[in-house]
């Protein structure tokens, strides 16, 4: 029984040595480089914080620029109290206003 044993392991031994878990793919040290360029992440998380920081830079330039608002309200009307709620409501009443 041991010596069937023996075999069958000599066998199992020799048949594994004959076969191969992967194929052997040539590869040049140039393919290398660039597939590590392409998947290197601290290299991608770098060149983000180098984009995040060129952009707070940037921003800065808006301290030189002015700062514009325009608004303008217009109303047309024939009725006095309305004329009057107006002016009031634009707080430019003067004494004149209250002479009829």
């Amino acid at each position: 029984m041991t010596k069937y044993f023996k075999a069958l392991i000599v066998y199992m031994v020799g048949s594994f040595s004959l076969m191969q878990a992967q194929e052997v793919v040539p590869i040049s040290k140039e393919e290398v480089l660039s597939k590590v360029k392409e998947n290197n992440t601290a290299l991608k998380i770098s060149e983000e914080d180098f984009n995040q920081a060129r952009a707070d830079y940037r921003q800065t330039n808006a301290v030189f620029l002015l700062n514009i608002t325009a608004s303008h309200t217009g109303i047309a009307t024939t009725n006095p109290l309305m004329a009057f709620g107006s002016k009031l409501n634009q707080e430019i009443l003067t004494q004149a206003d209250f002479n009829p």
